[in-house]
């Protein structure tokens, strides 16, 4: 999928997320995770991704990368519209006219979002956040700013571990032959 596509891909399931929340949404941070959640939600429960968008460790949690750049195109394009709330209050976020004639995406999508949705209802900014972030093994490995490998949040356990020593062992091998300095096979002699 092309960057623009992967774009529009997330910039639709935003759309979503504000659509089953009624039409607006009030907290930003709820936002993210929200999206967040239902990527999780659509892999448990279908093969493939919700989208290829990242989603990256912000201090509070898993967030949506480049969220604002997203949510201001939103606004040019004429689909949503933002109202400052005041400093410690955030934004609300309502869908125009124009947005909500979009269809409803697929019944899965929708299923997931719904999910995603209902993980951040009646939170407040700072609940949803810590709920994200005390539950994410990716938050917890990676760096501000880093893309989060949010799929190993879905594994159990005994799955995860097993699954990150078997990639510990592998991964100096696989970085060098993407290096290009990997070592041919070695070869047996030939049987006479």
């Amino acid at each position: 999928m092309s960057p623009e596509a992967q774009k529009d891909r997330a910039k639709r399931i935003l759309i979503e997320i504000i659509r089953q929340n009624g039409g607006t949404f009030n907290l930003k941070t709820n936002l993210y995770k929200a999206f967040y959640y239902a990527h999780l939600r659509y892999a448990e429960k279908n093969s493939g991704y919700l989208s290829e968008w990242p989603i990256v460790r912000m201090p509070r949690g898993p967030g949506i990368h480049r969220a604002d750049k997203l949510l201001s195109e939103l606004v040019s394009d004429g689909l949503l519209e933002i109202e400052d709330l005041g400093s410690y209050e955030g934004f609300s976020f309502g869908l125009t006219d124009k947005a909500a004639k979009l269809p409803q995406m697929d019944q899965e999508e929708t299923q997931a979002i719904r999910y995603g949705v209902r993980c951040v209802s009646g939170k407040t900014a700072s609940q949803a956040s810590e709920d994200s972030h005390t539950k994410s093994r990716s938050w917890k490995a990676a760096q501000n700013g880093e893309e989060l490998d949010i799929y190993a949040d879905i594994s159990d356990s005994s799955t995860y571990r097993k699954r990150a020593a078997f990639f510990k062992k592998i991964g100096p091998a696989i970085e060098e032959a993407l290096k290009g300095k990997s070592r041919p096979a070695s070869r047996r002699p030939a049987a006479g």
